[in-house]
């Protein structure tokens, strides 16, 4: 029942128009955010994109919000975690329990997935269109709007929106914003190697600086991006999040099609624990395999059925109900097609890619060598770290190891102890054997 509600929560926020999902964030309990055994749909609050996510509850979003209520003007919090442990999400549910119920006159301006704005002309538009969500909440606003869209047709540019800015300020704005992915605009990576388009990268992160310097901001980081540099300066205070407890995961699966593809099976759970653990994004990277895999199977082998009409255009996602998924996923072969979904999809993808830039930087003998532990290369690459001697799942532990395994100075003998944890791990025959004997 709680997972079925959950299902038609998230698909009514989907669909949603910006003034209604601000209707929906206006209607959160917000003190649900910080129980562990509740879960919350919140709306992802982007003017690019309508959709939603289960938050559950965690605690540490009480500290959190404190952090962001302290902070004065010309301050900054920087928030840090490893990819996909929660960081994200915790910020976007602080933004949207700010929205809510935050302090008259609070403006609460987000930027996410910076690395999607690499230059500064993207980053004004993407900083428009954090104002414009911001502002678009109340009718009071509408002349703000009217602001921003004639900004929007002159052509934004840094003076005229730190113009907009300080009038809004001088009018009483209390602004805060939430920039996300900060380690995107760093010159150099996490091994201090110079990223290409490094001299693009300064200029947008100068850009972003200038505008939003005098008022507060919360950074959203990865470990060693933009961590050391703010370490240093008395603005800063940094906050760690890490990911799901084991009672979270357990709430968010009773609200999830996931938990109901998985429930009662006692080798799906094991495949689950191996591939995202108690990762919260590749736990819902995995529900959304389930429920892709579903619709293709319902389609006849399609990702979507065509409408014919007055013109042919492609008919919406059909959304099923969490039973409905798990009976249409109830053989073997589905759950392998959902595995492949999942490790094809485009985050594990990306992780995959950012590990072969690790162990390419790192191909010679000597370096290699001194990194064949898995202690030493959390330390060297903590990106995808829980703690200082554990991967956030077995399978991105396990995606090192192929990796360093392919590195053609690096010697079998010299990685007995990753060669120990492959043997009982191989993920690839057992996914091809099912799939031949289909």
């Amino acid at each position: 029942m709680e997972r079925a509600e959950a299902a038609r929560k998230r698909r009514r926020v989907a669909g949603y128009d910006t003034g209604e999902s601000w209707q929906q964030i206006k209607a959160l309990n917000c003190k649900d955010l910080v129980k562990p055994n509740q879960v919350t749909i919140v709306p992802y609050m982007d003017a690019r994109n309508r959709g939603s996510f289960l938050f559950v509850g965690s605690p540490d979003m009480d500290e959190l919000l404190w952090h962001c209520l302290s902070l004065e003007p010309g301050q900054e919090l920087v928030v840090v975690g490893p990819k996909g442990t929660g960081k994200s999400c915790r910020l976007r549910a602080m933004a949207a329990a700010l929205y809510a119920r935050g302090p008259e006159k609070s403006v609460i301006v987000c930027v996410w997935n910076l690395e999607s704005a690499s230059s500064p002309a993207v980053l004004l538009r993407r900083l428009l269109d954090g104002l414009r969500f911001a502002y678009s909440g109340a009718d009071e606003h509408k002349p703000v709007l009217e602001a921003l869209e004639a900004l929007w047709r002159m052509g934004v540019s840094v003076a005229r929106l730190q113009e907009f800015l300080r009038e809004r300020a001088a009018a009483g704005d209390d602004f805060t914003f939430v920039a996300d992915g900060a380690e995107a605009l760093d010159t150099r990576d996490y091994s201090g190697t110079k990223k290409v388009g490094s001299k693009e990268l300064k200029d947008t992160l100068l850009t972003l600086e200038a505008i939003v310097s005098p008022y507060k901001i919360v950074w959203g980081a990865s470990p060693e991006a933009r961590q050391a540099e703010a370490a240093d300066s008395e603005r800063v205070a940094i906050y760690c999040v890490g990911g799901f407890t084991k009672e979270q995961r357990e709430v968010f699966l009773l609200h999830s099609v996931l938990g109901a593809v998985v429930a009662g099976d006692v080798q799906r759970t094991k495949d689950m624990d191996f591939f995202a653990g108690f990762h919260p994004q590749f736990l819902d990277e995995l529900d959304g395999a389930c429920m892709e895999i579903a619709r293709i199977k319902q389609a006849g082998g399609r990702k979507s059925r065509l409408l014919w009409g007055d013109t042919v255009r492609l008919a919406p996602p059909v959304e099923l109900e969490p039973h409905e998924v798990s009976l249409l996923l109830k053989d073997e072969e589905d759950w392998q097609r959902v595995l492949l979904e999942f490790i094809n999809g485009r985050t594990m993808s990306f992780v995959r890619r950012s590990v072969q830039q690790v162990v390419r930087m790192l191909d010679n003998a000597e370096a290699i060598c001194n990194f064949h532990g898995k202690a030493q290369t959390i330390d060297k690459d903590p990106r995808y770290s829980v703690s200082e001697h554990e991967f956030c799942s077995c399978f991105v532990e396990q995606i090192y190891m192929e990796e360093f395994r392919k590195a053609q100075s690096c010697p079998q003998q010299e990685h007995a102890a990753w060669w120990n944890i492959l043997r009982g791990n191989d993920w690839q025959a057992r996914l091809k054997g099912k799939n031949s004997s289909a």
